[in-house]
């Protein structure tokens, strides 16, 4: 029941997830290489679908 859009953006935000938890790039390196056209509509992006934004999404991260 998803659009082709919505599941592209899906895995993306799963590869910044990983690239979040396990490398030091910054914010802006990983938008970039997962595709965004920049930071900000990145963490729009994946606000919407973690429920939290990328820096907290790291910091939360760091201590598990």
């Amino acid at each position: 029941g998803l659009t082709p859009h919505t599941m592209v953006q899906r895995k993306r935000i799963e590869k910044a997830c990983i690239m979040l938890h396990f490398s030091n790039a910054s914010i802006d390196q990983i938008a970039e290489a997962t595709g965004f056209c920049d930071r900000f509509h990145f963490s729009r992006i994946f606000k919407r679908l973690q429920g939290t934004g990328p820096a907290a999404f790291r910091r939360q991260t760091e201590h598990v």
